[in-house]
């Protein structure tokens, strides 16, 4: 089941590489952020509708991009215990520790990926997270029965946090 919830983010990275452009504007908001000049801000009376934020082509990718990764939260929540339990034979104590493993690493990712994508760019971050976290997933999915449990958190933690972290 992990594999095949893995594929999506590989999917949506090689799309997002080769589809998803930084807008001018953003490119300019970046380096001016960088040269520690103030942001030119949009005049306060502009009033932005739904339909002219849809035409932007990379909000309409992320959207799109939220179904698979909603699809894989579910598989997750619904069969990663009973994986941890019927295939690598941990007890209940030893997958709570390893599944909220994988939220504290989500947590940290929310905040330290989004840094890194306001000093690197939207796009090369999101190629960056979606492809470590398919890595993780596939690594969690590929290791042999008989693993150490801290050997699983620190996977779960890691998917955590990339995939939280794109995000």
């Amino acid at each position: 089941v992990f594999y095949v919830i893995s594929i999506p983010a590989v999917v949506i990275a090689i799309i997002l590489h080769f589809v998803m452009h930084e807008s001018p504007s953003v490119t300019e908001a970046i380096k001016r952020r960088k040269e520690g000049r103030a942001a030119n801000n949009e005049k306060d009376g502009d009033r932005i509708r739904l339909r002219d934020v849809i035409k932007y082509k990379n909000v309409l990718l992320s959207s799109i991009s939220c179904i698979p990764v909603m699809g894989w939260l579910y598989m997750f929540t619904a069969f990663a215990s009973l994986f941890l339990t019927r295939v690598h034979n941990f007890s209940v104590g030893w997958i709570g520790l390893i599944i909220s493993a994988s939220g504290v690493g989500g947590f940290l990712g929310e905040y330290l990926i989004g840094a890194l994508s306001d000093a690197i760019g939207r796009k090369r971050t999101l190629v960056i997270t979606s492809l470590l976290c398919a890595g993780f997933g596939i690594g969690v999915s590929s290791l042999p029965i008989g693993s150490s449990a801290a050997f699983f958190g620190v996977l779960f933690f890691l998917w955590g946090f990339f995939g939280a972290g794109m995000y």
